[in-house]
């Protein structure tokens, strides 16, 4: 029987707004990863899941089937969180 990890279990969210923006050095999904990968190490977190949002705007973002799953875990507390690389990659604040 596999022994189940102590570490705190997460989703590792990615998304940028535009498919240019996939490759920009600012919020370019590289970067992201980077970012993400040293909260997680630093963090000793469980990466359970990867969710990469391409084109999806952060005001639309509550719209997308992935990010609603993500949402339903979370909440469910199937996950003990999800990691972005900034707040802003998360959703974008109404106007």
């Amino acid at each position: 029987m596999p022994v189940k990890s102590t570490r705190p279990r997460v989703i590792a969210l990615y998304r940028v707004s535009t498919e240019d923006q996939s490759s920009d050095d600012r919020a370019g999904l590289d970067r992201q990863r980077e970012v993400v990968r040293r909260i997680v190490v630093a963090n000793n977190l469980d990466v359970i899941q990867t969710i990469t949002l391409i084109d999806v705007s952060g005001a639309n973002v509550l719209q997308n089937r992935e990010y609603k799953q993500m949402l339903a875990e979370v909440e469910n507390f199937d996950v003990d969180g999800v990691v972005v690389s900034d707040v802003d990659r998360r959703s974008a604040p109404k106007a």
